[in-house]
């Protein structure tokens, strides 16, 4: 018997008073088991039975353990399917907007029948939280959420709520919404869109919106102007929340729209960007990416599209992997290439990846209801190539090109008032 089975280390391990969980009698209990009692029939069982004693060393696989490696041979299928959406912000459009410039787009987004619809926004608990924190944090959010705040603020006075309080009633009523309908559902609707916004989710308040008629969403009353206006405005106006997610949640019946953005990182950032922008306004290397040959092409890309009247091709450019690489290079590879001497430049990328990493667990949070279910996530096309890198080391997770579904052929969707989904 190898003489190393009775050496010091193996006695001095488990600890003598260690303690083992288990069942018992229907509760749960802990054992303290002693290492004369506990754990030598084990050892002894290990060592007369031969089990190999663990060598490192040479010749061994030294790579960090892979949790999806090691439970993808126990994975059912379907898994959880994923399209991360790289997208244009579309407002740059102005007066050359039309809706018809996106049709072909949430055609395809409709034929993935997303059960989940994820944006770059904020979520409601996170802004709260953060204007509380106050200091760095809430110019954090007045300058990435301030409209939220504000127009909650204002539907707060309306419906005499707080945003938790809101929160809790707008629930409570979409759960009654398969039980109405006609005027009653119309109704439920417009407090849904003013409960909606008091709870800092404006998301989901305009897909409760675009639900309405054109007729009823005229109506003012029951919500202060300037949510009202806002509602108004958002279900025409250019803007890939409302533009793309919006209609695509509605084309297939969904009640609200999950928000996965994460700005806090900023609070810190905030610290030194002064003196970053400076040092890059002073780096050759910087000021070289603004003529990037790269960046004018994808505008190119864009503008060729708007022309044609569909920016389908377009979203297929941005969805590539060829995209995807030049981004990356060209945009964070810049802040490795500066070679600030205060490092800041560094500070800058990890903070990037701070808030993308924060990204993928919002998004995880959101689909994790969902095991073999479909999430689609609408995201500025710069944090795609983060996104698709975090999600694709989750155990369970299948990413979806948008090109799959563009190969597909058209099929009947979902769709009506959604009051049943």
């Amino acid at each position: 018997m190898p003489p190393q089975l009775f050496g010091t280390a193996l006695l001095n391990f488990p600890p003598r008073d260690f303690v083992i969980p288990r069942k018992t009698g229907g509760s749960r209990m802990a054992r303290r088991c002693s290492f004369r009692h506990g754990w030598l029939p084990f050892v002894l069982g290990a060592a007369v039975f031969g089990a190999p004693p663990v060598v490192a060393g040479p010749g061994r696989d030294s790579r960090p353990a892979s949790p999806r490696e090691v439970l993808s041979e126990f994975l059912p299928e379907p898994r959880t399917e994923v399209l991360v959406l790289a997208t244009t912000h579309l407002r740059t459009l102005g007066d050359a907007w039309n809706p018809g410039l996106v049709k072909s787009l949430n055609d395809a987004l409709v034929r993935f029948q997303p059960q989940v619809v994820v944006v770059e926004a904020m979520p409601p608990y996170l802004v709260e939280g953060l204007e509380k924190l106050g200091g760095n944090y809430g110019e954090v959010v007045r300058a990435m959420a301030g409209r939220v705040s504000r127009l909650g603020g204002s539907a707060q006075g309306q419906v005499a709520k707080s945003r938790g309080e809101a929160e809790s009633a707008a629930a409570k009523l979409l759960a009654e919404l398969p039980g109405l309908q006609g005027d009653e559902l119309s109704s439920a609707r417009r407090r849904l869109g003013c409960l909606l916004v008091a709870a800092y989710d404006l998301p989901s308040a305009v897909l409760q919106w675009s639900y309405l008629s054109p007729k009823d969403r005229e109506r003012e009353e029951g919500l202060p102007t300037e949510v009202h206006r806002f509602l108004q405005e958002a279900v025409s106006r250019p803007n890939e929340t409302y533009s793309i997610a919006v209609e695509v949640a509605r084309r297939v019946g969904l009640q609200r729209i999950a928000g996965m953005d994460d700005h806090s990182e900023a609070a810190q950032t905030l610290e030194y960007w002064d003196r970053l922008s400076a040092e890059l306004d002073a780096s050759p290397v910087y000021q070289e990416l603004q003529k990037s040959a790269f960046y004018a092409e994808s505008d190119r890309r864009f503008r060729q599209a708007v022309d044609a009247g569909d920016l389908l091709p377009h979203y297929l450019w941005l969805a590539s992997p060829e995209f995807a690489r030049s981004d990356v290079r060209e945009q964070w590879g810049a802040l490795l290439r500066t070679r600030l001497e205060s490092r800041l430049d560094r500070a800058r990328l990890a903070q990037w990846e701070v808030r993308n990493l924060r990204m993928a667990a919002h998004i995880r949070q959101a689909a994790s209801g969902l095991p073999d279910g479909r999430v689609l996530v609408v995201v500025g096309a710069g944090h795609k190539a983060w996104l698709d890198h975090f999600l694709a080391q989750l155990y369970d997770v299948r990413l979806v090109p948008l090109s799959e579904l563009v190969q597909q052929r058209p099929a009947e969707t979902a769709g009506g008032d959604g009051a049943g989904h």
